[in-house]
Formats: C-alpha cells, sequence, structure tokens
C-alpha cells in the first residue's frame, strides 16, 4: 500500500514538473519568472553605456537591467545565459548566479531546440 501511494504521488509530481516546463516553454524561456527566494531572466547579456552596467534581452525584446558585485557579468557578454538573483521594484537585478546556455546569442525570431 505504502509502494501505491508512494508512485501515485511520484507521479503526480512529475505531471506538475511537466505542466510547469511546458508553461516556461510555451514563452520561450523568454521572460523573467518569479520565484520562490529569487527571480530569473533567460537571453542575450549586453554590456550598459555606463561603467559596470548591463542588461539581459531576452527573446520577446525585453531588456532587463541587471548588476552584480559578486559574478564577473563582462565575462559573459554577447551569450545567452540565465541569470538568477532578486529584483527590487527601483532597480536592477542583483544577479547572485549566471549559467551560460549558448556561446553566442540567438538572433530574435529563431527558436534553437
Amino acid at each position: 500500500m505504502l509502494r501505491k501511494i508512494s508512485t501515485v504521488a511520484a507521479m503526480a509530481g512529475v505531471f506538475t514538473l511537466g505542466a510547469i516546463y511546458s508553461a516556461h516553454a510555451a514563452t520561450g524561456g523568454a521572460v523573467a519568472v518569479r520565484g520562490v527566494a529569487a527571480d530569473s531572466v533567460t537571453g542575450c547579456l549586453q554590456k550598459g553605456s555606463g561603467t559596470d552596467t548591463y542588461s539581459v534581452k531576452d527573446r520577446a525584446g525585453n531588456q532587463h537591467p541587471v548588476m552584480s558585485a559578486a559574478v564577473p557579468l563582462a565575462t559573459h557578454v554577447g551569450q545567452e545565459v540565465t541569470v538568477v538573483g532578486t529584483t527590487s521594484a527601483s532597480g536592477p537585478m542583483t544577479v547572485t548566479s549566471i549559467n551560460m546556455l549558448r556561446a553566442s546569442c540567438v538572433p530574435p525570431g529563431v527558436r534553437m531546440h
């Protein structure tokens, strides 16, 4: 009986994760995603015009200002990345981690699988 309950619970978890992934994939992974403890943005990391100013341009064309004292953003400029950090209503996202997805950015409108 316990094994059956565990199997049902595991299957429910898989279906839930699948639904979450499908909802995220439907947006092209391009928008800011609100999380429990942190936010994330996926797109092309670009250098801004000011000192230590950067932004992530998602596939929908939205610019998300980002900054970090802990993560070397400059080394990822021109790459498609997912950045994770915290946001506030009054300023850019403070990046706490970065994950390179591709060594170069994918042009807008092109969908990679």
